[in-house]
């Protein structure tokens, strides 16, 4: 079996309405004997009260199994 795989992340930090929004993107490429996926992702933070709630949020493509 011959495996590859490399992923990429960046991050983005900044105030909205005075509170904390964070924001994080990745992309992984993967391929395995010959065949090749790519899986995006996005996850996201913003506090509606901060120290004390955070509204959290993901979505993403998984095209390999672990």
């Amino acid at each position: 079996m011959n495996q590859f795989g490399v992923f990429a992340e960046n991050s983005f930090r900044t105030r909205l309405l005075r509170r904390s929004f964070n924001l994080t993107a990745g992309l992984r490429f993967d391929a395995v004997n010959g065949l090749t996926a790519l899986s995006p992702r996005i996850n996201a933070s913003f506090d509606i009260i901060p120290e004390v709630w955070t509204l959290r949020g993901g979505w993403g493509i998984t095209a390999k199994a672990p």
